[in-house]
């Protein structure tokens, strides 16, 4: 298929937001810090820690690791700057948003064997179909109009394609397969563009296989699932955000991507990552566009110019460096994401999913990450390291569930596991170098 199209909602997860109550069984506590069998079988599973270690030794390795992490984010005394506040913070909206999904977008998604079938059924369908792309509705109703007319100068804009049903694009592939063939219909929104399409013809792939249906029923399953979430996540934003949610004053923004382009372009160091673009947040000309407001939300609140640039270096959405044209439009994507995220925060907060346990854990095992690998950059020497890991060990009261640790089975993949749904955004954190003597541990 190969019409390009937009998405500026995030409308499927590979993490499923596994919600444990209060009694799950823990595998170690440090402090205030629970470290949960869920948390721990991932950190397992999807960290490239690749060693000959038996089952029971890696496990030990891991959870040393862990503790040590936590030990270190409980260290006071050195200042931690702001940038590692902001993407704690950033993953605490990500794990409200993920638990909005599952507690209230996905909550009624039903899977059975005759709707797998149905399914099935579905992809075995192929269509040839006549279509136009405008970047208006107006544009798309205007020539959608010519097209109903059989205005000759249509033909020089309709492009033909084949598509099939796959269930990666929903609204597409929804809209495509259940107009009747030979009618012009649309404009339909997919992401920023408008579509307007004409079924010519359908046909089967092949002959519809019961036993490659069983055989493969896991996989279609899953298809059958990302498909489900992005209808039902698509269904949500058309019933949950039908005004105007926000505001962006164009004339600031514009202002704002100038500065920065004038900061960064051109410039070696940016093209890795946002985070650096926390440097720019002193200085005369960024402090006087600090006190424009560049975003109003309809529920009352506010974003400065600042706001948005906290957000630009911690959310999972990065800028183009490669040429100025680029940067303006990965500045429109990046800003349209994040104000996407925070109407969808917003929602989670409205349910009280902030208070959510998967939230809590979420935040609490990112939180650690980022605190220990400052702390841990900042003390710089092993030996300063492993006498301060000591230390905090003799104070931080530490508890080890053995007999859980003991008996937790797990499947290495040796390979880290990115989330779809926040680009670049691991599972879990990348296993820190440290560890404790868990001999020392009081059982």
């Amino acid at each position: 298929m190969n019409i390009k199209y937009f998405f500026y909602f995030l409308i499927f997860t590979l993490l499923c937001c596994r919600q444990p109550n209060q009694q799950e069984n823990l595998v170690a506590i440090v402090g205030d810090r629970e470290i949960s069998i869920s948390e721990f079988k991932d950190r397992l599973n999807f960290n490239p820690v690749i060693d000959k270690l038996s089952a029971q030794k890696y496990k030990e390795k891991i959870l040393s690791s862990i503790i040590a992490e936590a030990l270190l984010s409980r260290l006071q005394k050195i200042d931690q700057p702001e940038i590692v506040s902001l993407m704690s913070e950033q993953k605490h909206r990500e794990a409200v948003i993920e638990n909005l999904w599952e507690e209230v977008v996905f909550k009624d998604i039903v899977v059975n064997d005759s709707l797998l079938w149905g399914f099935y059924k579905k992809t075995n369908k192929v269509r040839e179909i006549d279509f136009a792309v405008f970047n208006d509705s107006l544009m798309a109703k205007s020539f959608k109009s010519a097209w109903q007319e059989n205005n000759p100068q249509v033909e020089k804009i309709i492009r033909k394609d084949t598509i099939s049903f796959t269930g990666n694009i929903a609204i597409l592939e929804n809209n495509v397969f259940n107009t009747n063939l030979l009618n012009i219909t649309g404009p339909i929104k997919i992401g920023r563009k408008f579509f307007v399409y004409k079924p010519l013809k359908e046909w089967k792939k092949g002959v519809l296989n019961k036993e490659f249906f069983l055989e493969n029923i896991k996989s279609i399953k899953k298809q059958y699932l990302k498909y489900s979430k992005q209808k039902h996540f698509n269904d949500y934003v058309k019933k949950s955000f039908k005004k105007q949610n926000y505001v962006l004053n164009k004339g600031v923004f514009k202002e704002f991507t100038q500065y920065l382009e004038k900061q960064v372009m051109g410039k070696p160091g940016l093209t890795v990552s946002n985070k650096e673009l926390m440097v720019l947040t002193n200085g005369d000309e960024i402090n006087k566009l600090a006190k424009k407001q560049i975003v109003r939300f309809a529920n009352k609140q506010n974003w400065f110019v600042t706001d948005l640039l906290k957000r630009l270096a911690t959310a999972p959405y990065p800028l183009n460096y490669s040429s100025n044209d680029a940067f303006r439009y990965s500045m429109i994507r990046a800003t349209k994401r994040i104000l996407d995220d925070e109407l969808l925060y917003y929602k989670g907060l409205e349910n009280g999913l902030d208070k959510n346990l998967y939230v809590k854990r979420q935040s609490d095992m990112w939180k650690d990450f980022y605190r220990a690998q400052f702390n841990g950059v900042e003390l710089q020497t092993v030996k300063t390291l492993k006498k301060t890991l000591d230390s905090l060990q003799n104070v931080v009261p530490i508890k080890i569930y053995q007999e859980t640790l003991d008996t937790l089975t797990f499947k290495k993949s040796d390979m880290m596991v990115l989330k779809t749904h926040f680009p670049g955004q691991t599972i879990v954190p990348r296993q820190s170098p440290w560890k404790i003597n868990l001999s020392k541990v009081k059982k």
